[in-house]
């Protein structure tokens, strides 16, 4: 079972005032993970999705907004019903908005935010020098990907419109994409690169008919990528047809950290040596050789997830983190 991820989050901004676009032009660029943020949006499960689980799930959800508030502002989205059990758990420095979700994956549902300028050296031009990675002054962007339960594997009505909901609560100017994908199908360097799988993007089940050079320019336009380092993934394995997420992050322009898996029995210990192999000959956006930081998957996985059925459908990795403000 390999998980989607679960926050969102806003680069630092000035306030603005909302605009609703379904069309742009290029000018957009997204900042790397790194760069200082205004707040973390996460979301609440649901017991359509979680069943018997959903007690036990809602209270990890508030242990994590309730550490991550400590660092940085949290704004969890709870369905109208979760409301008060929800609150009951929850720090008051954390805020509650009221809204039906189906599931609590806010990385994949909600937009990607972007500066509003067409690439780094725009945005330094326009800006100046990054201040803690990002440009406190810029406006924002954020657009929405169109999320599709990650090819209809899941119900996502309610979570279809988080996008758009997300972007004008922040203030952002909300832009649509024509091409279907979720956050955790794009890691970028903030300098113009991405990595991503084909199999999370070039895929029936979100883009038919698309290729790899579509893909390119609907991302130059909507983020502002110059260059991709595609690597295949594999289809069907997880709900997310292996997003890059769970295989390879940049930790700095230049500098990838990656996942490897050794035990050869499961299909990720081949997959894993494929991303390897492709970004150690890979150069980015601005010429330079890719460093890859290699991190072998865990070998000790807890009793629940290493027997019986759930063995058979669980991923881990430690790539799978998230970076907020002085705290990973």
């Amino acid at each position: 079972m390999r998980l989607p991820y679960l926050f969102a989050f806003t680069v630092r901004q000035s306030l603005l005032q909302t605009d609703i676009l379904t069309i742009f032009a290029n000018a957009l660029f997204m900042p790397e993970e790194a760069a200082d943020q205004t707040r973390v949006f996460m979301s609440t499960a649901t017991s359509d999705v979680w069943g018997d689980e959903t007690s036990s799930v809602q209270g990890s959800l508030a242990l994590l907004a309730n550490t991550l508030v400590k660092y940085q502002p949290v704004v969890i989205y709870v369905s109208p019903n979760d409301v008060g059990q929800m609150r009951s758990q929850l720090s008051n420095s954390v805020q509650i908005v009221e809204f039906q979700v189906d599931d609590l994956w806010m990385r994949d549902t909600s937009c990607i935010f972007a500066y509003n300028c067409s690439n780094y050296s725009h945005c330094i031009s326009n800006y100046g020098q990054p201040v803690n990675h990002g440009w406190p002054s810029a406006q924002l962007s954020c657009v929405d990907f169109n999320f599709n339960g990650w090819g209809s594997k899941q119900s996502h009505r309610n979570d279809a419109k988080v996008a758009q909901n997300v972007a004008t609560w922040a203030g952002a100017t909300y832009l649509k994409s024509s091409l279907v994908m979720e956050g955790g199908s794009v890691e970028v360097d903030g300098e113009g690169t991405a990595l991503i799988t084909r199999s999370s993007v070039i895929n029936p089940n979100r883009n038919p008919g698309w290729s790899e050079a579509d893909v390119e320019d609907e991302l130059y336009d909507t983020l502002g990528i110059e260059k991709v380092i595609w690597t295949d993934g594999i289809i069907g394995k997880d709900i997310t047809d292996a997003h890059i997420d769970f295989y390879a992050r940049f930790t700095s322009p230049g500098v990838v950290v990656a996942a490897r898996e050794n035990d050869n029995t499961i299909y990720d210990y081949q997959v894993t040596r494929q991303v390897i192999a492709d970004l150690q000959q890979a150069t980015d956006a601005k010429g330079r050789r890719l460093t890859v930081h290699i991190l072998d998957n865990p070998e000790t996985i807890r009793p629940e997830w290493s027997s019986g059925a759930a063995a058979a459908g669980f991923a881990a990795s430690y790539i799978n983190y998230y970076v907020g403000n002085k705290v990973i």
